[in-house]
């Protein structure tokens, strides 16, 4: 092998994967995202429901059951939050 081929599989080595891996799945998921965007379509209804389900769970987890702490509860009413601004936004 020649030392510039040698070079080349040394850097992908170096390279650090842990960081690269999730980024390319991060763009391929977009991507997806936008393919999946009519096939979603008609999901839209019952993906609410279930959102809807989810979040009642987790809001009477914290709030009835007194379960959780300071970050469960930040991250429950930010993803409410965000779940009611992006169907809101879809016209639902």
């Amino acid at each position: 092998m020649d030392a510039k081929r040698t070079g080349m599989i040394g850097g992908l080595f170096a390279l650090p994967w842990c960081c690269i891996i999730p980024s390319i799945f991060s763009l391929l998921g977009l991507a997806g995202m936008a393919v999946a965007q009519e096939v979603t379509g008609v999901l839209v209804p019952y993906l609410l429901a279930i959102s809807a389900l989810f979040l009642g769970r987790a809001h009477y987890l914290l709030y009835i059951k007194h379960h959780g702490n300071l970050v469960s509860h930040v991250v429950t009413w930010v993803s409410t939050l965000l779940a009611i601004t992006l169907f809101s936004i879809r016209g639902i």
